[in-house]
């Protein structure tokens, strides 16, 4: 029932009021003779017919108004609450929105900050020692066209330098460890970045550079065990991300 509705039930019952105070005027005027009179035991009979009449009825009426009334109260209050119940849940949907797009942003942002990281560290000279001579190369240079006996020139980790070469070489090392924790952050980001659509892109575009990258520090002692086999867990889990988004598009 609608406030319209609920008017028009209320104009009903007003008419039918009316008609009914009408029809037990007109009934006692032409049954019983009334009219005008002094006399008091005629005016509090017709009072006590009158009351007797109509205080059922009027009172029925009114009981019914009430209702119509407090049901359309109930009505409205049950609206209220869905509307509210919705809003509530539109609300919390919104706020839910902007806090993913919030930490959607905060991850492509720690993604970039690690691809200049490395476009950085690309640039940086690594030394190594051949016949006994110092020789430097661009990192990127090495990562890219050194062969597998080449690489084995580059100082290890637990490697104790020459002391004609110590500062140069205590740089590659730690030139090449930050390298190795860049490409392990690099990875844990792009693992957290499955957590949202449309991202395929940007995987693809990463994965080759991590595996490559993993694969040389590996081969020069440059990647811990633990975190071989974090970036293997890693790699698997955004594989089976990516592909769970190819069956669904």
């Amino acid at each position: 029932m609608t406030s319209d509705q609920l008017i028009k039930w209320l104009a009903w019952i007003f008419v039918s009021a009316v008609l009914v105070v009408a029809a037990v005027f007109l009934f006692y005027l032409l049954h019983f003779q009334g009219g005008l009179t002094v006399e008091h035991e005629r005016w509090g009979t017709f009072g006590d017919f009158v009351g007797g009449t109509l205080n059922p009825i009027l009172s029925f009426l009114a009981l019914t108004s009430l209702l119509l009334t407090i049901v359309l109260q109930n009505r409205e209050l049950e609206a209220t609450r869905e509307e509210m119940s919705q809003s509530r849940i539109a609300a919390q949907e919104q706020v839910s929105h902007f806090k993913n797009e919030s930490k959607k942003a905060d991850v492509y942002k720690t993604i970039h900050v690690l691809e200049d990281r490395l476009e950085k560290l690309y640039r940086e000279p690594i030394y190594f020692t051949a016949g006994n001579e110092l020789r430097e190369r661009e990192l990127y240079f090495v990562l890219s066209f050194a062969t597998d006996d080449a690489l084995q020139q580059i100082i290890k980790p637990e490697e104790h330098p020459p002391a004609e070469y110590e500062t140069q070489l205590v740089k590659t090392k730690s030139l090449l460890m930050q390298l190795h924790l860049t490409i392990v952050k690099l990875s844990m980001q792009l693992t957290m970045l499955t957590e949202f659509r449309d991202n395929n892109a940007i995987l693809f575009f990463y994965e080759p550079t991590i595996g490559h990258l993993a694969s040389k520090l590996d081969k020069i002692g440059y990647l811990p065990p633990d975190d071989r086999e974090s970036l293997k867990i890693n790699a698997e889990i955004r594989g089976r991300a990516m592909n769970a988004q190819n069956q669904m598009a």
